[in-house]
């Protein structure tokens, strides 16, 4: 493994919430010393009290690539030490959680293997004693998230298809990044949030779960299983987009084909659920199909229900969502429509009435022709298409709640792949970096990094 020299002048200094200071008071990120874990440790599946876990390792084996990564690491009780810090701050775990590091064979779980169905566990959001954080912006956490993923995709969309490689977005530092800043949304601070932030918050973070999937998974395909399967810890919680969508956005109301509304009388995440639901909300959500992309911006809290009319207004005017045929007097609609009609109105016969505030020009003209009309208008709805806007062929991975999102073992594949960014990421030592953005550290092994 690559050699990080770094003179041991005096005791770590652990006190940064981003990056570990080291003896001479240079810095290593923290979302680098976990590339650098998942790219060195041996992984390895394991049994642990007649229990078998995936992609883990012996504590004695980490203390042996410690001590050859970090040479301020001058012994074997040292790295112990330092083993212990990192378990602290949450980059690895005891399988069951009862065993502190050790120079022994006890099993250890990096922490994106730990919680694989939890999908911004990349990191754990503590400060460098180990204790929780508090967020108390979440929605400035997610502007920024939205712009860094904007940024991502547009370097990898295809200016004439619009198809966009997900599989470069995933191996892009600044990829490594919003992994890093999205684990900040444990630490958000939901209560007291007034009902315009509570709406604001819930829209953005469904959104960037999506595109937070699409790219670390690169799926093609997508099937319902897929809003169950997307999950994201929020605070003290843990949400899937169907609980925040059926859940907190429709107050709590029985999704489509279910037979319960999300949370239960006894469930703690019902107190943050919307006490009116707002039907343009489905206008406002990217569900990661073609069918329905979404918007790519940000809903702010203080402009929300402008921006709401605006996200409705958008999609009310495609063909592909609104069409309006009025020679054979007919409504063909998006099939989000129809499958939360009673968010619309309690008929089909209504929707029409709901529809015509959204359109203008020329089409809100021939809808008002046609209700006026007072004869029955015909209603009906868009095949949808559950494919994704990837690159990627037929022949790559479906979506699949088993195989994608449950198995420990698709999640040491994924995250295998992912290390790969590590050859374009830095790790400060020392803060330099020399004039063509890249570092080399000598060592047994020289690597450079590209900044």
């Amino acid at each position: 493994p690559t050699k990080i020299t770094v003179e041991r002048k005096r005791p770590f200094l652990f006190d940064d919430m981003n990056d570990i200071v080291l003896p001479d008071k240079s810095f290593i990120p923290a979302i680098d010393i976990t590339n650098l874990l998942l790219r060195s440790l041996p992984q390895r599946n394991g049994v642990h009290g007649k229990k078998q876990f995936a992609s883990v390792f012996y504590g004695r084996d980490a203390v042996e690539d410690f001590m050859q990564l970090f040479s301020f690491l001058p012994s074997r009780t040292s790295a112990v030490e330092f083993g212990r810090y990192l378990q602290r701050r949450g980059f690895f775990h005891h399988v069951t959680g009862n065993y502190l590091f050790d120079d022994n064979n006890h099993f250890f779980r990096l922490q994106p293997f730990h919680e694989p169905e939890i999908l911004n566990s990349f990191v754990l959001w503590k400060d460098g004693r180990g204790n929780n954080i508090v967020d108390t912006d979440p929605l400035r956490t997610l502007e920024g998230l939205i712009r860094a993923a904007d940024e991502i995709l547009s370097s990898v969309t295809d200016s004439f298809s619009g198809l966009v490689d997900y599989e470069a977005a995933k191996k892009q530092y600044l990829f490594s990044e919003f992994e890093r800043d999205v684990s900040k949304l444990q630490a958000a601070k939901l209560e007291g949030m007034i009902v315009r932030k509570r709406l604001a918050f819930f829209i953005n973070v469904h959104n960037v779960m999506v595109t937070h999937a699409l790219i670390k998974h690169n799926l093609t395909k997508l099937e319902p299983k897929f809003y169950d399967s997307v999950k994201y810890r929020i605070g003290d919680h843990i949400y899937s987009l169907n609980d925040i969508m059926h859940g907190i956005l429709r107050s709590n109301k029985i999704p489509p084909k279910k037979c319960v509304a999300p949370f239960c009388c006894s469930d703690k995440r019902i107190n943050l659920a919307l006490d009116m639901q707002d039907r343009r909300i489905h206008f406002a959500l990217n569900l990661g199909t073609r069918s329905s992309p979404g918007p790519k911006f940000f809903f702010r809290p203080e402009s929300i229900n402008e921006e709401l009319t605006v996200a409705s207004q958008r999609f009310c005017s495609e063909d592909e969502n609104v069409l309006i045929n009025e020679k054979k007097h007919e409504l063909v609609l998006h099939k989000v429509i129809k499958w939360h009609l009673s968010d619309f109105r309690s008929s089909k016969s209504e929707v029409p009435g709901i529809i015509l505030p959204f359109l203008y020009d020329e089409r809100k003209k021939a809808l008002a022709r046609m209700i006026d009309k007072n004869k029955k208008i015909k209603i009906k709805y868009h095949e949808y298409d559950w494919a994704t806007n990837s690159i990627a062929g037929e022949d790559t991975m479906h979506c699949s709640r088993d195989a994608m999102y449950c198995s420990t073992t698709s999640m040491s594949s994924s995250s295998e792949r992912s290390t790969e960014a590590l050859s374009a990421s830095p790790v400060r030592v020392g803060g330099s970096h020399n004039l063509n953005g890249t570092i080399t550290i000598q060592g047994k092994r020289s690597l450079s990094l590209s900044v």
